[in-house]
């Protein structure tokens, strides 16, 4: 899952200092933070096109609006709004916000199946 491979990669940006004093050689440190910035803003559009696709393909389609409707205002603005800040967060504060959005998105991703099922059992 992307989302996972980015969230690890923000706190990596996160715990940079602590890292460093550690002796840890994660992706921040080998290639930079800027650099690591742009690795995670890259890597974002991954899942955010995955669930377009998929709400467009499999959701949209099947005329299942409730979710379309829950996965555009959980998941895809939420990934829209982490992909436009990623670039520009400076302050530890800034990743340790775009660090909850990541893990606020893996919870509405994961109750979605609850919605998904809801959705289908009385509108399908």
């Amino acid at each position: 899952n992307y989302n996972i491979i980015i969230k690890h990669g923000i706190t990596d940006i996160e715990n940079i200092k602590g890292d460093f004093n550690q002796g840890l050689r994660t992706l921040p440190i080998v290639i930079g933070d800027a650099k690591a910035k742009k690795v995670a803003f890259i890597f974002s559009f991954i899942p955010l096109f995955c669930v377009l696709y998929y709400l467009k393909v499999y959701i949209f389609n099947a005329n299942l609006f409730y979710i379309s409707l829950y996965g555009l205002i959980f998941i895809v603005s939420p990934l829209m709004y982490f992909s436009s800040k990623i670039i520009t967060a400076s302050e530890p504060k800034e990743i340790h916000q775009l660090n909850w959005i990541l893990k606020g998105i893996l919870f509405f991703t994961f109750l979605s199946i609850f919605v998904i099922s809801i959705n289908i059992k009385y509108n399908a």
